[in-house]
């Protein structure tokens, strides 16, 4: 069972553009960002990435070849987990 924490909440992250064409643009404010796991579903729940954050405070993943609709990244530390809907245009 998962269950969200509010310390990953409170890393403020962003995704932007909203809604996105190429690319998605994802922020934290989160100090430590070593172990968090990313990932990113549709609608439906499947997984359409997944990968580990890089480090740092900002990344891009390459959204161009997505359907149209809305997903949602997940973000994953310590089985615990924050989410943050986006649309692809």
């Amino acid at each position: 069972v998962m269950r969200v924490d509010e310390s990953l909440a409170d890393a403020d992250w962003q995704v932007y553009p909203n809604p996105a064409n190429d690319l998605l643009n994802i922020a934290s404010r989160f100090i430590e960002t070593a172990g968090v796991q990313c990932r990113v579903v549709d609608l439906s729940g499947r997984v359409v990435a997944a990968w580990p954050w890089s480090g740092g405070q900002r990344m891009a993943v390459d959204v161009s070849a997505w359907p149209s609709g809305v997903y949602v990244v997940e973000f994953e530390k310590d089985g615990l987990r924050h989410t943050l809907p986006f649309m692809k245009q």
